[in-house]
């Protein structure tokens, strides 16, 4: 298995515009073995995660609207992540289902 076959890529707002055309290219140029989509367009969301695993890239969709701190865990739990990191790059050095709100911050709309 190549390196790039174990990478798996989050891509949020993957059902249209700017989100779905990074999903894309990810996809075609097999920069990735994986891909966890996320948005709020869940007949959007199915329809390109059934076409990305057609064209060989395991593709998993999560109806996800991240403003909200449960769906962000959604998001990460469908991509495996098994160590999160701040925002300035430094692991925490936790396991997903013990990080607080607190890790996430604010992420409610202002």
């Amino acid at each position: 298995m190549t390196e790039t076959q174990t990478k798996v890529a989050i891509v949020t707002g993957s059902t249209q515009g700017l989100g779905e055309a990074i999903a894309r290219e990810l996809v075609a140029e097999k920069m990735i073995g994986g891909l966890v989509i996320c948005g709020r367009n869940a007949a959007g969301g199915r329809r390109l995660a059934g076409e990305f695993t057609e064209r060989g890239c395991k593709t998993e969709f999560v109806s996800a609207d991240l403003s909200r701190v449960e769906d962000c865990r959604q998001v990460i739990e469908a991509a495996g992540v098994r160590l999160l990191f701040d925002r300035n790059g430094d692991a925490v050095g936790i396991a997903l289902q013990d990080a607080g709100n607190d890790l996430f911050g604010d992420v409610s709309p202002r």
